[in-house]
């Protein structure tokens, strides 16, 4: 075999230590690193992997491995499965609950990994349980510290699924309504049980605990670490034990703080926080005849009085006045009590996630001297039996696919080469695990089919999936849960397959909970919690131009289990009114591509008042010759009144590409009516009176990959439309049109939100004006804009309808600063144009109109995303405008104030 050759080392700190890192290139491409103790001068090999985190004495001195074959690393690795962590006596490590002071706990972890203390038995409650159950199946403390700090801990309690998991139809369905009620089947209202489901729960944990729950046997005993889960069954008011089943389902239901997480049934359990009869468990661990019992107490004080400024704490309030009376006799149990200095971090803070290990991390280093010494006391323990007593080398294999197959080659070689014709079972076993977990068979297994003296002979289970079995969809069809999984009997369980089915799940919006998990038998379960499907929403906003606007919109969410959405639309406002039926869907052929199918019948009107000011010129007679002379006396101010309807019905069918792209065809028969009429949209809601038609085809494609909305902060937003209208079948009007938007925002630093847009249209024609592009106003419309009377496109600087025209091209430049949570600044500059289509033209002569006359607008302003939707204040200005411009338009360079409170819609 070719010589393979370790990386060139780079400086790799460990709380201030001057280490090396290394990563084999080859067949087996795990980190490794050489660890440096100053006192002794001794050095230590640590395989830093996901699922494995041993120290065992090396002998060498630094440096000594900057270049060396993979045949040594082997070697290295092999001595590192001997006997990293030697011992027999039991150790009870019991992590506490606390809201997001647990996160100290990792510190501790920290300390312990770099004292080689390794606790046999986690026993643990709430948060705790999350970081104990992600410890005890191999995470190290410097992975939990990174999920810790890339998690987004601020929307734990948001039911929504996460914007980039959702379908790009579904991306069009903001959640800009200000309340939601949910209904039973008998149309009976539904209170909430909690602020969240608790989602995020299954959402961390399902992909990391899944495949080594599965290599457990579903036993908590047979992890990496002994686990011991606390919940608290809420209809007997006792203490729950887990130690066997599902691991995620266990830690979701430990953690499910009262009020802000709903219930978890468990067989015939309804489980919530198990710190509500345990905040530190250490009479499971007492139970369980540990050794020596350490226990970190990272549980919350009271509130202070000025923190008790909502239902959810004084609930926890309440709550905790209980537990504190059981935690000094919880205490009394522990051999050894660390507890971090947590005075002023609040246990809902997760902003000081540094700050928390680091206190934690003090704390332990501070009782390590103390708990080493009492390890070498305690009295060792016969391990258990092995079913082989060694294992025969080399090893013999038969199929397997070629990247796996030359690791194992590598590996069988080298293991002979180092032990000759045998290996103890406890140390091959770690090493075919790192193989499997390396190549991405998160499922595999190596079992030993023949132990002869000659060599083993080995087999290759990749971990295919024998079936998939579907749990609670009481109304939702077992096929398209499945198709939108992508888990499928006869697939091979890979790597991440787990975590992509659980973001389709959540994607499609229909289940309050989605967990997984795969029985010995390696069948899947796909356990679902359905949401109520009848649902009320309501909205409310104000702007400066459209005033108080509202709507209802009654739905039902999931018609004949297919996901399919109908909703009835009802808005009224001062000045505009929109009232739609829609059905949509987006039925999948697989988990990345599906269909998309929208449609709506639609009625909209909408008031234009139009305030001009002329001068105001009296008639008087002079007093010196009796004459008669005009005298100007102020202004005359008249308001014109135009009103728009519009009727039809719009069909649109297309295809999705995972959850970016989406390219559809659709069809618009509408009718339109312009005048001076208060006749309500329902007196004539079929149109028929009216004089205008339109029959459009049209076709379009939207990539979306925004984070989030509103005040993204990375992702794209493209979309380009083009259709034509024509009088063949049945209409007044004939025209093309294209029209687009291309966008990307970007953050740098966390804060700084950058936007840079270009918009365009174009027509072949004169447009109708219900077709036209108007200019001005500083926000724009993102749901129900196609049913809109007119196409608003924002500029600062402009009014509403300031500008109008059949082409347009704007480029606009945002920059966004976060001054603190969701509270913004913004700059925006905007700069284009519009032209009638006989003012138009692809010649020099348009470029040239548009660099003389094209006005430039800046605007400043604040916004902050509130619970009632987001609240925007701007200040507009035009920079620049031309004396042409000015002679068409009568638009001056005026300030202007742009002030919205809601969603829009």
């Amino acid at each position: 075999m070719p010589e393979k050759f370790i990386q060139e080392a780079i400086p790799f700190r460990h709380y201030a230590r001057p280490d090396y890192y290394f990563h084999c290139e080859g067949p087996i491409a795990v980190p490794f690193v050489i660890t440096h103790n100053a006192q002794n001068g001794e050095s230590f090999g640590v395989v830093t992997h996901k699922r494995t985190n041993y120290h065992t004495p090396l002998g060498v001195r630094h440096g000594a491995f900057r270049h060396c074959r993979i045949e040594a690393v082997l070697f290295f690795l092999v001595l590192l499965m001997v006997d990293a962590w030697a011992r027999g006596h039991e150790i009870a490590l019991v992590l506490s609950g606390g809201g997001s002071r647990g996160i100290a706990q990792i510190g501790v972890l920290k300390a312990f990994e770099e004292e080689k203390v390794k606790p046999d038995r986690i026993v643990c409650t709430s948060m705790g349980a999350i970081i104990g159950s992600l410890y005890a199946v191999g995470f190290s403390a410097d992975e939990l510290e990174q999920l810790a700090k890339t998690v987004d801990l601020d929307n734990v309690f948001a039911d929504e699924a996460p914007r980039r998991y959702q379908q790009v139809s579904k991306k069009h369905e903001p959640t800009n309504y200000l309340l939601e009620m949910r209904f039973g089947d008998d149309l009976k209202p539904l209170l909430p049980q909690s602020i969240s489901h608790g989602q995020i729960v299954y959402d961390l944990l399902v992909p990391r605990l899944t495949a080594p729950a599965y290599h457990a046997g579903m036993d908590f005993s047979a992890l990496p670490i002994e686990l011991r889960i606390i919940g608290t069954d809420i209809v007997t008011g006792t203490g729950v034990v887990f130690s066997n089943g599902n691991l995620a389902q266990a830690v979701r239901a430990s953690c499910g703080v009262p009020l802000a997480f709903s219930p978890t049934a468990v067989e015939d359990k309804l489980v919530l926080d198990g710190g509500l009869t345990a905040n530190i468990p250490t009479r499971v661990a007492v139970a369980e005849s540990a050794d020596l019992v350490i226990a970190v107490d990272v549980t919350s004080p009271l509130w202070e009085r000025p923190y008790l400024d909502n239902p959810i704490r004084i609930a926890d309030q309440v709550i905790n006045i209980g537990m504190n009376r059981l935690k000094k006799e919880q205490r009394e149990l522990a051999d050894i009590i660390i507890e971090p200095n947590l005075v002023g971090f609040r246990n809902t803070d997760f902003h000081n996630i540094d700050a928390l290990i680091e206190r934690g991390y003090i704390a332990a280093k501070k009782r390590l001297p103390e708990i080493k010494r009492r390890i070498e006391g305690l009295q060792t323990h016969a391990g258990a039996d092995s079913a082989y007593s060694s294992v025969s080398l080399p090893l013999r294999w038969g199929i397997v696919p070629p990247p796996l197959g030359g690791a194992l080659d590598s590996l069988s070689r080298i293991l002979t080469e180092q032990f000759g014709t045998a290996i103890p079972p406890d140390t091959l076993g770690p090493l075919l695990r790192m193989l499997l977990d390396t190549h991405g068979y998160a499922f595999g297994r190596i079992t030993i089919v023949e132990n002869h003296p000659s060599g083993a002979r080995i087999a290759l289970d990749p971990g295919i999936i024998n079936e998939v079995l579907i749990h609670g969809n009481l109304q939702t069809s077992a096929r398209l849960i499945k198709t939108t999984s992508g888990l499928h009997k006869g697939r091979l369980l890979r790597a991440g397959l787990i975590e992509e089915a659980m973001r389709s799940l959540n994607g499609t919006g229909l289940f309050a909970t989605v967990n997984i998990d795969v029985d010995t038998s390696r069948i899947v379960h796909i356990r679902v919690k359905e949401k109520p499907y009848w649902r009320m929403r309501f909205g409310l906003r104000y702007d400066r131009f459209h005033l108080g606007e509202g709507y209802i919109q009654p739905g039902y969410e999931n018609l004949f289990g297919t996901g399919v959405n109908a909703q009835l639309h009802l808005q009224f406002g001062l000045r505009r009114e929109k009232y739609a039926l829609e059905i949509h869907g987006s039925p999948l052929f697989t988990s990345n591509w599906a269909s998309s199918i929208r449609t709506q019948a639609y009625l909209s009107k909408e008031r234009i008042i139009i305030r001009k000011e002329s001068p105001r010129i009296e008639t008087v007679v002079d007093t010196v010759d009796s004459s008669l002379i005009e005298v100007p006396k102020g202004f005359w101010i008249d308001y014109q009144e135009t009103e728009v309807q519009k009727r039809g019905v719009m069909l649109k069918v297309g295809t999705e590409v995972g959850r970016v792209a989406m390219l559809n065809i659709g069809l618009r028969f509408e009718k339109y009516e312009v005048g001076e009429s208060e006749k309500s949209p329902f007196d004539d809601p079929l149109g028929q009176a009216f004089a205008g038609g339109i029959r459009y085809l049209m076709v379009g494609l939207t990539v979306d990959d925004l984070d989030r909305y509103p005040f993204p902060l990375n992702g794209h937003k493209h979309y380009i439309t083009m259709g034509g209208a024509s009088d063949a079948v049945g209409g007044t009007e004939n025209f093309i049109t294209l029209r687009g938007s291309l966008g990307r925002y970007f953050t740098v630093g966390g804060r700084h939100t950058f936007f840079p847009q270009i918009r365009f249209a174009w027509a072949d024609k004169a447009l109708p004006n219900v077709e036209r592009v108007f200019l001005g106003g500083a926000i724009s419309e993102e749901k129900y804009r196609d049913i809109g009377v007119f196409d608003y496109s924002p500029f600062m600087g402009l009014r509403p309808r300031s500008l109008a025209g059949d082409n347009m091209l704007v480029f606009h430049g945002e920059y966004r600063l976060a001054l603190g949570e969701e509270l913004y600044a913004s700059a925006a500059l905007d700069w284009g144009y519009t032209w009638y289509h006989p003012d138009f033209s692809f010649a020099g002569a348009t470029a040239r109109d548009f660099i003389d006359n094209a006005p430039l607008g800046l605007g400043l302003g604040f916004a902050y995303q509130s619970l009632i939707g987001p609240i925007r204040l701007s200040w507009g200005r035009l920079l620049r405008t031309s004396d042409s411009f000015r002679d068409q338009t009568s638009i001056e360079e005026n300030n202007i104030i742009y002030f919205s409170i809601g969603h829009d819609f």
